[in-house]
């Protein structure tokens, strides 16, 4: 694959987010190379813009575990070219949770005040 020349940039829908499941997602084509990806996913409270770093903890509601699932056989086309979109953002290629964890100080990770709630 060719490095980018510039960082590159996906999104996923607000529809893709699906609750964990024990298996990996459908496979949309026998082909299909499914990775997974674990991350931790922060749930903003309300609509945010031009937040400064000393706000930004205001704007956090909690975390939850996202499997940010890839698949590798339609991400590079022949010519190395990336298409993280497409490779990204198929239905039930992020599951969440189960769990958001909410009071959690940023500064202090074993702060007493957390909750977790199932999602």
């Amino acid at each position: 694959m060719n490095p980018p020349a510039e960082p590159e940039v996906f999104s996923k829908g607000d529809r893709l987010p699906v609750r964990p499941v024990r298996s990996r997602p459908s496979r949309p084509q026998p082909q299909a190379k499914l990775d997974s990806e674990t991350e931790l996913a922060i749930v903003i409270s309300r609509e945010a813009r031009d937040v400064s770093a000393d706000e930004a903890e205001t704007y956090i509601f909690g975390y939850v575990c996202l499997n940010d699932v890839s698949d590798r056989a339609t991400q590079v086309d022949d010519e190395g070219l990336q298409y993280l979109v497409r490779a990204k953002s198929r239905p039930t290629y992020c599951p969440i949770g189960p769990y958001l964890t909410t009071g959690v100080d940023a500064m202090n990770p074993r702060s007493v005040d957390q909750t977790e709630r199932p999602i």
